[in-house]
């Protein structure tokens, strides 16, 4: 029935743009096509029972750019002299073949048998299909009403008349085949008409009242579309335009037909499952579109308009679900999953990818609701026999959760303990026959404990030590109970796991494990996870003694240490990196590459960042201006543009940091907010603070909106121009914003800084008020700007603020550095002031004071500072004061 010119296998792309169509047998699931091959040829030939065929192929060499890939036969090449093509089954044969025309002509055609796999058959097999029968049932009244003929051997309705039941039932047109007549004397069975016009007439003389009829219709679905070029036009109204036309074309007629076999009372159950089939398919292709704004506008109109009345498989929202996310919008993948996962049964695949969207969402709570019946939902839908898969994904959403709630410092310990216990259970379940089935299990049999997870997590299953399943009541679910789950991957998520919560050593503990549990070798994901969990711990000498033992167990053989690839050696780099060991990460980099691996953007950045780190900005920019020099196919991105500019902003050379973001924006890349903090430093750096109050005003109209790091800087920039009241204003706006937008200890020290400088004092006590409100420790950086007040009146109010800290401090059971309370009392020594109030608390423990230095220093130092405290206590020239009285918020 497939009649198009192009053969099926080149027009959907499963061959090489560039080759020769020989032939292809969809049958055998094969393709003959001829290929022109120049040196370097970059592959190796293997030979078996069936003949030769390629056993590997080198990145960018001839095979490689010719679209050969392993596992492809040579049959045949191209003669010495001459086109013609000689059949080889021999490897010897081949080579010498190829050696010779080689020499003659510098290029080589071979005759290549591609066997596609199940998938690109299956994709094949959809593209040929043009036209498909739909069957249906109708049950008639007599009179029939119905003219018939005979022809191909089938019956076939040439026309109806009216006043006929058959002329006003909606679902029989002229051309329809009646194939079978039903037996009503005998059971509900079906008599085929077997083309006989006789057997149609003597149902329809027959003594019952109706006749029961089995009709067929050739449906005329269109074949899909042949144009996979992936190229767009850049504009919005383009894309919408482009991308209708080709989800028109692509799922054919298929639509229409459906829709109009629907109107008119035919099932269409056919037609509907080969558009389905269709659509799971195009789902795969769209994913694959370099332009993503193309890909995702062809999926939404895939099935917000043309799948719309169509019931959906599991396996069309499962690849639905995955192209969002592989196209970077994991929300609309989500929200799909939302929209239709009532109507069809969840399966392992589908719960999957719905996993793996809620995580990439940081939903996490819903990953597991997923697997279990949803408390706020009326279906009851539940996954009793889970795979490996499905447990891996869920295992990485633990294992996630715990990572994002330890990075976002969160205060609910109870949310904390509950996302690593679960992480830590389900990773002991899969290792245990049966084990997996019952953690599942026991999601499904205690759904309500969701609704409680953050109310009272010590009730629900996750949160009891002593909880135990009944295996009376899993038994019946757990059909395939006694399988062990966890695999390698399963392994590999929980030593990356353990690297980020910077625990190396049960990191090393689980790669030791995984040798004995799956007797598989840890490989380079395994290796790389365990550099970056002592890479996270700060421990870079134990980071290298791992990365040297992954290069000798990974090598091929004895002779030579594996490369490892460029994901490695950056985590190395950037272990090195984090404790300012910059030159130990420069000459690792320079070992990386006479290692024969190429950079990446993300090895510039992390040798940038340490080499910044380590107050090193020209080195810094140094490195970052090599991408452009040595590597032209490393693009820089926004982040090492932003690494350059901080760079600039150190040396104080605004006018660089400018030029570096025109020269970001030439590579079409936007500044996203840490760009625009590195310029607002540049600006102080430069004493500017005018430009950076003039970028602000330009960012927010572009619509990037400002956060902590940016508002804090501004700040600074108020105050450095000398504008009080703009400071003022945005300290308030900070203080009525998000929690997340809200002034931290930096805020707080800026502003105790810049109000002093300008003589704002009590704008800067405010500050200190406003730091002890929000019950945060002074730092180093706040006793500094404490001391740097010189005039009378600002000693006075030091003196004051001094004392409200320290009090703080004694009251939240917080320990204050000696130089500290040192230059408290030898302030009110200096102003004749007698305040007895934190000497008392020091003397009765409730004030404790840390001591530097040996045994002997701080021997030195508590019998100063007893000096001191008599010496404010016991002169009577002093004026007894009475201590300031704190405020309630204090109190609380």
């Amino acid at each position: 029935l497939y009649e198009e010119k192009t053969p099926v296998a080149i027009s959907i792309g499963l061959i090489p743009a560039q080759a020769e169509h020989v032939s292809e047998d969809l049958s055998r699931k094969t393709h003959v096509f001829d290929v022109r091959l120049s040196a370097p040829l970059g592959l190796k030939l293997n030979e078996d029972e069936l003949g030769v065929y390629i056993s590997s192929v080198e990145n960018g060499m001839g095979a490689e750019k010719a679209g050969l890939r392993v596992g492809d036969r040579v049959i045949a090449t191209s003669a010495t002299i001459g086109d013609a093509m000689w059949p080889k089954k021999s490897l010897a044969g081949v080579e010498s073949s190829v050696r010779s025309r080689l020499m003659a002509r510098g290029s080589v055609k071979v005759r290549i048998e591609r066997n596609l796999d199940e998938s690109e058959a299956a994709v094949a097999a959809l593209v040929g299909r043009s036209l498909i029968t739909e069957t249906w049932n109708v049950q008639l009244k007599k009179p029939l009403g119905l003219t018939l003929s005979s022809r191909d051997g089938k019956v076939i309705v040439k026309a109806t008349r009216k006043g006929g039941s058959a002329h006003a039932e909606p679902s029989i047109q002229v051309g329809d085949a009646i194939i079978a007549i039903g037996n009503n004397f005998g059971p509900k069975s079906w008599i085929p008409v077997q083309g006989k016009v006789e057997r149609v007439i003597n149902a329809a003389t027959g003594p019952s009242q109706s006749v029961r009829l089995k009709l067929s219709r050739q449906i005329r679905v269109g074949t899909w579309s042949s144009d996979y070029d992936f190229t767009t036009s850049s504009t919005n109204a383009s894309i919408q335009a482009q991308a209708e036309t080709r989800v028109a074309k692509d799922v054919g007629r298929a639509v229409v037909a459906y829709r109009e076999l629907v109107q008119n009372g035919v099932p269409g159950i056919a037609t509907e499952a080969l558009l389905v089939e269709r659509a799971s398919e195009l789902c795969r292709l769209y994913s694959k579109f370099e332009n993503r704004a193309f890909g995702i506008r062809c999926l939404c109109i895939l099935f917000d308009s043309a799948l719309i009345g169509v019931r959906p498989t599991q396996k069309l929202l499962t690849n639905g679900i995955t192209a969002y996310i592989t196209l970077g919008r994991p929300e609309l993948g989500a929200e799909l999953y939302e929209k239709i996962r009532k109507a069809v049964e969840l399966n392992n695949r589908l719960a999957t990818a719905a996993i793996t969207a809620f995580t990439r969402l940081r939903r996490f709570e819903r990953c597991f609701q997923v697997v279990a019946t949803d408390p706020r939902s009326a279906s009851d839908q539940c996954i009793a026999n889970p795979d490996a898969i499905l447990c891996n994904a869920l295992l990485a959403a633990a294992s996630k959760q715990t990572a994002a709630l330890e990075h976002a410092q969160s205060k609910n310990m109870n949310e904390q303990y509950l996302a690593a216990t679960r992480c830590e259970r389900l990773f002991e379940a899969m290792r245990r026959p049966g084990g997996a089935e019952e953690f599942v299990y026991g999601l499904r049999s205690r759904a309500s404990d969701l609704a409680l997870l953050l109310d009272d997590p010590a009730q629900t299953v996750f949160g009891r030590r002593d909880f135990v399943y009944n295996k009376d009541e899993t038994a019946p679910l757990l059909a395939t109970a006694g399988r062990v789950l966890a695999d390698d991957v399963s392994f590999n998520i929980m030593i990356d796991y353990y690297a980020r919560r910077k625990q190396p050593q049960k990191a090393r503990a689980t790669l030791d494990a995984m040798r004995a549990f799956t007797g598989i070798q840890p490989g380079l994901f395994s290796y790389t996870a365990l550099v970056k969990a002592y890479a996270e711990a700060k421990d870079p000498d134990a980071a290298r003694a791992i990365f040297d033992q992954a290069r000798k167990n990974l090598a091929q053989d004895n002779n030579h240490l594996a490369p490892l690839d460029a994901n490695t050696w950056n985590t190395l780099i950037r272990a090195y990196g984090t404790t300012l060991r910059w030159r130990e990460a420069y000459a690792t980099f320079q070992e990386m590459k006479n290692a024969g691996i190429t950079p990446t953007i993300v090895t510039y950045t992390n040798l940038a960042s340490a080499a910044l780190s380590a107050g090193r900005p020209r080195f810094a920019i140094k490195v970052l201006n090599e991408i452009e020099e040595e590597h032209a196919q490393v693009k820089p991105n926004v982040i090492s543009f932003t690494i350059k500019i901080r760079a600039y902003a150190k040396l104080g050379q605004l006018p660089n940091a400018v030029d570096a973001l025109t020269q970001m924006r030439k590579y079409r890349l936007e500044p996203n907010k840490r760009t625009v903090a590195a310029l607002l430093e540049a600006c102080l750096a430069a004493g500017q603070p005018r430009a950076g109050q003039a970028l602000i005003k330009e960012t927010e109209a572009e619509g990037l909106s400002a956060d902590l790091v940016t508002n804090t800087l501004l700040l600074r920039c108020h105050l450095q121009a000398g504008d009080a009241q703009l400071a003022r204003d945005l300290l308030l706006q900070m203080h009525q914003g998000a929690p997340s937008e809200k002034p931290n200890i930096v805020t707080y020290n800026a502003a105790l800084r810049g109000f002093f400088a300008l003589g704002c004092l009590t704008d800067a006590l405010d500050a200190l008020q406003g730091l002890v409100s929000a019950k945060l420790s002074p730092n180093k950086d706040t006793w500094l700007a404490l001391s740097r007040t010189n005039t009378r009146q600002a000693q006075s109010i030091q003196i004051d603020l001094l004392h409200s800290s320290l009090l703080f401090l004694a009251q939240n059971k917080r320990t204050v550095p000696f130089a500290v309370y040192e230059r408290y009392l030898n302030a009110l020594i200096a102003n004749s002031i007698q305040r007895d109030e934190i000497i008392h608390l020091r003397i009765n423990g409730s004030l404790d004071i840390i001591f530097p230095g040996n045994v002997h220093e701080r021997r030195a130092a508590r019998a100063r500072l007893t000096k001191l405290e008599h010496d404010v206590l016991d002169d009577e020239s002093f004026v007894q004061e009475a201590a300031p009285v704190v405020s309630a918020s204090l109190d609380e």
